[in-house]
């Protein structure tokens, strides 16, 4: 399998993976607790990036593209059916707390930010693979100066 199909299985797992638990982690942020639901996210969208990073650099900025839409819009329409079914069950169990418009704007921009981070995972760890070829680049290149200034030139 290439590199592009990867990027798109790996797209359609974190982006339908991401379009259940975004609602799930709105409910948490909501009703328990707001940096370990954003605190979740982040966990998720690291392991993703990092997923997507072991592919080639155009397949996996084109396989994080489709997850962050994937995960965006299908989330919306999996909140549709999560959150009535999360308001029963926790208004059964305890008391449900509904969070006013300006904070579930809030979370969506926390959560949109969050996803993007993907492109900085990926970002990160291509630039630090390529700084250690560079710097084994130049580690091999300043063996090879020393052992030509030490050499001895007896051809004068």
């Amino acid at each position: 399998m290439n590199d592009l199909h990867k990027s798109m299985k790996y797209s359609l797992i974190f982006g339908f993976g991401g379009a259940v638990l975004l609602p799930l982690l709105y409910e948490v942020y909501a009703n328990m607790s707001r940096g370990f639901a954003l605190f979740l996210l982040v966990c998720w969208v690291v392991f993703a990036g990092i997923k997507f990073s072991l592919l080639k650099f155009r397949d996996a900025m084109l396989g994080i593209a489709a997850c962050v839409a994937y995960s965006g819009i299908l989330g919306f329409i999996c909140y549709v059916v999560i959150h009535p079914a999360a308001v029963r069950f926790i208004g059964s169990n305890s008391v449900y707390f509904q969070l006013s418009l300006e904070e579930q704007m809030w979370f969506v921009l926390y959560a949109a930010l969050i996803l993007l981070c993907m492109f900085v995972v990926c970002f990160v760890k291509y630039g630090i693979c390529a700084a250690v070829r560079h710097i084994r680049g130049n580690n091999e290149k300043a063996a090879s100066y020393i052992e030509d200034a030490f050499k001895d030139d007896d051809s004068k």
